[in-house]
């Protein structure tokens, strides 16, 4: 069992893919000292944004809200 991650980054998604991956990419060029987790909670976009983020961004949890 893994251990808890030390920070939490939430990040709120809806049908904005192209900012939400920039954002990931951010997240992945410059990350945090402590281990993180990246919680994507998506907020039943219809422009495909949810599935696109999680072919992409497999090591993301993907909350379908």
């Amino acid at each position: 069992m893994d251990p808890a991650p030390d920070i939490s980054i939430v990040i709120v998604n809806y049908n904005t893919y192209a900012y939400t991956a920039q954002c990931l990419d951010s997240i992945a060029a410059h990350p945090p000292d402590a281990s993180c987790e990246i919680i994507l909670v998506d907020n039943a976009s219809s422009d495909g944004s949810a599935e696109i983020i999680e072919l992409n961004y497999p090591h993301i949890k993907l909350v379908r809200s």
